[in-house]
């Protein structure tokens, strides 16, 4: 058929197109990739302890780092404004409904945005795990500047792990598998 063959022209514009495209999507995950990855340098150190807290959770209750003594525990801050926050709801969910006896999870608000607001957001979201309502002194002593920022401290209330951004289901347990050693 006529025009069905590509002039030497046409064959290189296209390739220039296609060179483009692949550049661009690889800017975008690498960029991707650093916007998750800001600030984790600022965190407490691994192998350092973690900072003692007592707070009050959504439940009424209080809660201490001492109640974890011995068990591996995750916490996650997060805020309700935090797009991220919400879109990992369903894999903290997940891992909290597939905790052995030896772990734990506790989500602690950093937005200082009141209880009202956490109760609609945890309805909303269909939040299952504990959560506790966060102060600026624990967020401080945490060092935590991004959202999600997750900590694995293990049974000895050594920091074991951190990290900051969106975490999946398998990143969260490989983690906390990981604390235990």
């Amino acid at each position: 058929m006529i025009g069905d063959e590509l002039g030497p022209g046409r064959e290189r514009s296209r390739w220039v197109r296609i060179g483009i495209n692949v550049t661009i999507v690889v800017g975008l995950v690498l960029a991707w990739f650093l916007i998750q990855r800001r600030g984790i340098g600022d965190l407490l150190e691994t192998g350092t302890p973690a900072p003692a807290f007592n707070l009050k959770t959504m439940a009424g209750t209080s809660v201490s780092l001492e109640d974890y003594r011995g068990k591996t525990v995750m916490l996650q801050f997060w805020a309700t404004h935090c797009g991220p926050c919400r879109r990992e709801v369903p894999a903290l969910n997940e891992v909290y409904r597939e905790l052995g006896p030896g772990d734990a999870v506790l989500a602690i608000d950093s937005g200082g945005e009141g209880e009202e607001r956490i109760r609609a957001f945890m309805t909303e979201e269909g939040v299952e795990y504990p959560v506790a309502i966060g102060t600026v002194e624990m967020v401080d002593r945490y060092q935590v500047n991004a959202l999600p920022t997750i900590y694995i401290v293990g049974p000895d209330g050594m920091i074991r792990s951190r990290d900051i951004g969106q975490s999946s289901r398998w990143g969260m347990k490989t983690r906390m598998g990981c604390a235990k050693d």
